[in-house]
This record gives C-alpha cells, structure tokens and sequence, in this order.
C-alpha cells in the first residue's frame, strides 16, 4: 500500500500530483493562512483521498471542511462518498452560504481529471441537487457526471465565489485568533434593517 499525508503548498510534481494540479485556479483564491491538505491511500487500483481545509493560523483547531472520495483505474471512475461542511462546529461561526462545499467537490474532480478519469459520482449528500448546478445529473439517488465536463465549471465558480469564499475564511481566522469579546465581523457594505437579524 502506498500512503501520501501533506498539504498542496508542500507538495512537488509527483506520478500521484501533476504541476497541471498543483497550480490549479481552485488553490489560488484560498486566502493567506488556507490550504488544502490532504491524505492519499492506494491499494492496487483503488486509491482513498480525502481533501481538508486547514488553517496554519490555527493549526490545531480541525475545520469541518472536508471531502473523501475513491478513484477506481479500472472502471475509470471517482466515487464522492464523503463530504463534511457547513456544520455549526462552533455555536457563533459556521461556513454556510460560502460555496465551501462546492469548492471541495470541485479541488476533488481536478484531482480526477489529473489523473485521466472520465466518469465522476457524488451521494446525494445535500438532498437538494445542488451539484448540478457543476455538471452532476440526478440518477437513481446518487449524482453522476463527465469529469471533464464538471472540470469545466470551475472558472464559473470563481468568478461567482472567490470573494465570498475569502471573506468568510478570513471572518473565520478573525474569529478563532481574536478574543471573543473583540471579535467583529466583516462590515456589509448595504444598511442594516431595523429588527433584521444576521445570518453567516
């Protein structure tokens, strides 16, 4: 069994990480102090991945951001069997309406795509269909796709996402780096509404 634990900042053109992946768009946008570590298992023609969002800021606090997924060489297919966002792991802070989730199901559909998969398939985690705003279809309860065709989402993401991604990744690191009591968040650039409440 071969076995890779690191993060993509850390990480050299390998068999197992193209430069092509390493230098995608989706690890740019992440803002300082972000990245995407990773762990890799490969038994034969089943490789296990699972992609996380970690803050070097605040290395020991384990952000629920991650995503866990199988690419099997001999059918040619990436299985999305796992992924984990947007929960209230803190009763102040959460990562809703961020695109996180989207963003982890895209970092894992370019690590398919570098490796020449064709055919990409996610459990219908949301319940909503959500992912086939990238390119998924709904079919007999799991979400199916081309790779290529989902790759191709990704510039749309960014321009749709990037500042809203970054904006609430470093209300985060704010938030956990801060003491409570001084913390502040993000001003919005509209008026607040008179008995308004405000969401994350």
């Amino acid at each position: 069994m071969t076995e890779f634990i690191d993060c993509i900042h850390n990480t050299q053109p390998s068999n197992y990480f193209s430069i092509d992946f390493l230098n995608n768009s989706l690890f740019k946008i992440l803002p300082e102090g972000y990245d995407i570590c990773y762990m890799v298992k490969r038994t034969d023609d089943i490789m296990s991945v699972t992609f996380y969002l970690f803050n070097k800021n605040k290395p020991d606090f384990e952000i629920d951001a991650r995503i866990g997924f199988e690419i099997n060489f001999e059918i040619d297919e990436i299985y999305i069997r796992m992924l984990d966002v947007n929960k209230d792991y803190i009763h102040e802070f959460n990562l809703r309406r961020s695109g996180i989730g989207t963003y982890l199901v895209l970092c894992a559909i370019a690590y398919a795509k570098s490796l020449d998969i064709f055919i990409a398939k996610l459990e219908d985690i949301s319940g909503t269909n959500i992912y086939e705003k990238i390119g998924f279809v709904d079919y007999n309860h799991e979400m199916i796709g081309i790779v290529d065709d989902i790759y191709s989402h990704i510039d749309d993401f960014i321009s749709s996402y990037e500042v809203r991604l970054k904006t609430k990744l470093n209300d985060l690191t704010r938030y956990l780096t801060s003491p409570k009591k001084t913390y502040v968040r993000t001003k919005r650039t509209h008026k607040k509404r008179k008995n308004k409440k405000n969401f994350f």
